[in-house]
């Protein structure tokens, strides 16, 4: 099966998770606790290393936004994910749920699908990083917000709590 088929296949099983974020994402209930995600996953998640927690953790201006202090892989019809598990670093609340194919996945058939499901984006920010990298976000806002982010840093797509969801850049 060529990866345009597969993203095809995949894609409503993904935006059917993606319907569910907004009344929690998978096994997960917003506000959860790092050790509640992992004991709710029935053996699916894990706790993040020290060394992974130092470097997926999301910060601004070296203050930590958003702690990653949680991992889970997850497949559907044989494509892979890393999923990473944020959480408020004041009351390690779950936030957000990150979720980064590890092939490269179709933008479009992703757009589309989400499109399908949502309805037409809230908003869509091209922001300039540095001289020659760009950082492209499509955001639907409903009751959580779903950001679909491709550019340089490759293609993710985050669930989170939208009273929850810190503003990171400008």
């Amino acid at each position: 099966m060529n990866l345009a088929k597969t993203i095809q296949v995949l894609m409503p099983m993904l935006m059917s998770y993606t319907v569910a974020a907004h009344a929690d994402w998978e096994w997960t209930t917003w506000g959860m606790r790092p050790e509640q995600v992992v004991a709710a996953s029935a053996g699916k998640a894990r706790l993040a290393t020290e060394e992974e927690i130092k470097t997926n953790t999301l910060k601004q201006y070296d203050q930590v936004v958003r702690a990653a202090k949680a991992y889970a892989p997850f497949s559907m019809d044989g494509i892979a994910f890393d999923t990473w598990f944020y959480f408020d670093p004041k009351t390690d609340a779950l936030m957000c749920v990150r979720l980064i194919p590890e092939k490269d996945a179709s933008l479009k058939t992703i757009r589309n699908r989400l499109e399908s499901t949502y309805g037409p984006e809230t908003t869509e920010t091209h922001e300039k990083l540095f001289s020659a990298f760009w950082i492209n976000k499509i955001i639907w806002s409903k009751t959580d917000e779903i950001t679909l982010e491709y550019g340089g840093r490759g293609t993710s797509l985050e669930y989170c709590q939208q009273t929850s969801q810190p503003k990171i850049g400008n």
